[in-house]
């Protein structure tokens, strides 16, 4: 640093601008009011027009920039956030196709709720059922292999979306409840998914039409194949 000319030097970093000062070090610029012209900021006098009147120092523009690039960030962050939040009942739905497509019955049971995954693992052979479910699957994902054709990959896209009232959300936890054989059961939210199947593959494409219930059961969003009307009935 100790070559640098004397006189002010401007220098460019991140689209913000410095001066060299006559001892070698950087210092954020000033405006002069009158001239615009750039000055030092340890400089009283614009060397261009002269002017003692008070200078402007217009690096506040730049943390301005900043600070706005900040909540920009920000906000972006917030909106992604939301945006996952908002879908977050499609999950178990995610689940149940991918599921379907890969012969998986664990991503199968991941889109059930927890409470009827701890119910069935009360009972002695729910290791039994579960391969014998884990067979059945395999079958059904090797039958669309041979329709489709190796790598066949199924889609949906949703057709309507209905929300279920709240007295048809009671109706379905206290079928829950029974299920559980537990008061602590929680049912905050459920909507009626309609959804456009289409499976793809080398061989051919089809399409289909499916209607699934998706709860919001104790904080996780799960598929349950009762409507409010089948949970009523199941209750009498």
């Amino acid at each position: 640093m100790t070559n640098l000319p004397k006189v002010p030097k401007i220098w460019y970093n991140n689209s913000v601008r410095f001066f060299y000062n006559s001892k070698g070090g950087i210092v954020m610029s000033k405006f002069c009011e009158k001239c615009g012209a750039e000055i030092a900021e340890n400089e009283k006098v614009c060397l261009n027009c002269k002017e003692q009147k008070p200078i402007t120092n217009k690096n506040k523009s730049a943390m301005y920039c900043i600070i706005g690039g900040i909540v920009a960030v920000i906000a972006i962050i917030v909106t992604i956030v939301l945006v996952i939040v908002n879908n977050a009942w499609k999950k178990p739905i995610d689940k149940m196709i991918k599921g379907f497509e890969k012969g998986d019955i664990d991503l199968i049971l991941e889109a059930a709720p927890d409470f009827m995954i701890e119910k069935g693992k009360e009972d002695d052979n729910y290791d039994y059922y579960k391969e014998q479910y884990e067979k059945y699957f395999i079958k059904i994902a090797d039958a669309l292999e041979d329709e489709f054709g190796e790598n066949f990959k199924i889609k949906y896209k949703v057709v309507k979306k209905e929300k279920i009232k709240k007295d048809d959300l009671k109706q379905v936890e206290k079928l829950c409840k029974k299920i559980a054989d537990s008061d602590d059961i929680k049912v905050s939210a459920g909507y009626k998914v309609k959804i456009k199947l289409t499976i793809k593959g080398k061989e051919k494409t089809d399409n289909d039409t499916l209607t699934v219930y998706v709860y919001k059961i104790d904080g996780k969003w799960s598929i349950i194949d009762y409507s409010p009307a089948d949970a009523k009935k199941a209750l009498k």
